[in-house]
């Protein structure tokens, strides 16, 4: 663009009038010179100034004019010129910018149709919609791409929340209808039940009265009837009572003869031994002691028991003593092996003892000879105060 608006300039200064600044300086006539050498020449002495000269003025002032005019006629070439250069200008800058629109705008399309950012190869660590577009971690517990590194299955955790919250509210929805349904059938049984139980009541009292007009008749006749069978029962008890009067007399006397002669009173010893179970037992309330014969022979085996006491004391007393003396012996042998075993473990001890002086002699002298012969560069505190002295 620089090289054409150079040479549209080359042209148009074609043309253009040569006016030079030379060529306007070679306006002025040598009259002209010598009169203003003679005005302006103040060494001459003033009595002898020449008069001034109109016709060079005025020649002077036509030649000015035409300067005037020429440069009038210059500066509107150079105005007009530099008005076609700023269009030229102006429309070369439209051009260009066109141009450069268009390259622009084909550069875009170019990348829009083949230079996308899908088709790039980190695209899909710089996608604005990789989470719209990714896939979750993993689908379901049995996920096939979940590997034994992949660390996504953990125990007690809940993937079907979002589904089972979602079911829990359609049948909490379901529940909440079905309660409402139930509620209203339930007003309506119940309105129906008050309805019947009022009419059942109002049937209720109107059989009660009738019952009751009924009962008191009933009432009436019952009573009338009671009163004639308590007369006769009366009559009845008066006759029973008398007859068991006569007859508790008659008991009683007969009583009173059995006792008299019974051997309650008698009190014979053979009939405490006469029971109704069997022969060998005792009628507790006929027994009034035991016979000579029962009592020899209790006697008998007491002295019998006494006998066989007295022997099994003296065999006890007999085993006490055996036994004393087995203890006494075995204790005498446990204190003897006791000192035996105290001896042996005095020696062990001792021997033990030995062998760990033997050891630690042993000990010192391997340490001596590590710190004479093998640890002889010990590390002292200034060795270890140079770290952290310096940056290196």
């Amino acid at each position: 663009m620089k090289q054409e608006l150079l040479s549209t300039a080359e042209r148009f200064q074609t043309f253009l009038p040569h006016f030079s600044s030379n060529q306007r300086r070679s306006t002025i006539t040598p009259a002209h010179t010598s009169t203003s050498n003679k005005i302006f020449n103040v060494g001459l002495d003033s009595d002898f100034r020449t008069p001034v000269d109109s016709e060079a003025l005025k020649a002077q002032a036509d030649a000015r004019k035409k300067a005037e005019i020429l440069d009038k006629q210059q500066d509107e070439a150079i105005q007009q010129h530099e008005n076609y250069t700023y269009q030229l200008a102006v429309r070369l800058a439209e051009q260009a910018e066109r141009r450069k629109r268009q390259y622009n705008q084909e550069i875009t399309q170019y990348h829009q149709l083949h230079q996308r950012p899908e088709s790039r190869r980190e695209f899909d660590l710089n996608d604005p919609d990789y989470l719209r577009k990714s896939k979750p971690a993993r689908t379901s517990d049995d996920d096939p791409t979940l590997t034994i590194s992949s660390a996504q299955i953990f125990e007690g955790e809940d993937r079907s929340l979002t589904e089972r919250r979602k079911r829990q509210q359609e049948q909490q929805k379901e529940w909440l209808n079905r309660q409402i349904e139930e509620r209203k059938n339930t007003l309506d049984t119940e309105l129906r039940s008050n309805h019947e139980y009022f009419e059942y009541l109002l049937e209720r009292n109107r059989r009660a009265i009738q019952l009751d007009a009924l009962e008191k008749e009933c009432n009436k006749h019952m009573l009338q009837t009671v009163q004639h069978y308590n007369t006769i029962l009366a009559e009845q008890r008066k006759m029973e009572e008398q007859q068991r009067e006569r007859q508790k007399i008659e008991n009683d006397r007969a009583e009173m003869t059995n006792t008299a002669n019974s051997d309650l009173l008698t009190e014979p010893l053979e009939v405490g031994f006469m029971s109704a179970f069997g022969p060998g037992r005792i009628n507790c309330p006929m027994y009034k002691g035991m016979t000579n014969a029962m009592i020899q022979k209790i006697r008998e085996t007491q002295h019998v028991q006494r006998e066989e006491k007295k022997k099994q004391r003296e065999a006890e007393a007999k085993n006490e003593r055996r036994w004393q003396d087995l203890m006494e012996t075995q204790a005498k042998q446990a204190a003897q092996e006791m000192d035996v075993m105290r001896q042996k473990q005095r020696e062990t001890q001792y021997r033990i003892a030995q062998e760990n002086k033997f050891l630690s002699q042993e000990q010192e002298e391997k340490l001596n000879n590590f710190k004479k012969y093998v640890n002889v560069n010990v590390p002292t505190a200034e060795y270890f105060n140079k770290f952290g002295t310096s940056s290196r």
